[in-house]
C-alpha cells in the first residue's frame, strides 16, 4: 500500500527537519550516530521511510556551481510523489 504523492514529500521533510533538531526525540534519536553527517541522515532518512512505504533513495554527486573548484561530494535523500523524484537536502529539509 503506497502513501499519497504529496504526502510522501510532506512526511519526508518532517522526518528531515527531527534528523536536524538539536534534540531528536525517540527512535530518530536513538538511530542517529553521535554526529551524524549530511549522509547519515540521508541514509536513516530513507530507512525509516521505507518502514513507511514511502519510496525514497540516497543520492551522492556533486552539485556543478559555476565558477567553483574543490567542488565536494554531497549526499542528499530523493523521494518518489508517484510522478518524478523529489531532492531533499538532508541538512536543510529544503
Amino acid at each position: 500500500e503506497g502513501t499519497a504523492p504529496h504526502a510522501a514529500v510532506d512526511a519526508a521533510v518532517t522526518l528531515v527537519r527531527e534528523l536536524n533538531h538539536a534534540q531528536p526525540q525517540g527512535n530518530v534519536a536513538a538511530l542517529l550516530p553521535r554526529s551524524p553527517g549530511e549522509r547519515d541522515q540521508a541514509r536513516l532518512a530513507v530507512h525509516m521511510l521505507a518502514g513507511a512505504h514511502i519510496p525514497a533513495r540516497l543520492v551522492s554527486g556533486v552539485p556543478l556551481i559555476d565558477g567553483a573548484r574543490d567542488l565536494q561530494l554531497r549526499s542528499w535523500l530523493e523521494v518518489n510523489n508517484g510522478a518524478e523524484w523529489i531532492a531533499i537536502d538532508p541538512t536543510t529539509a529544503a
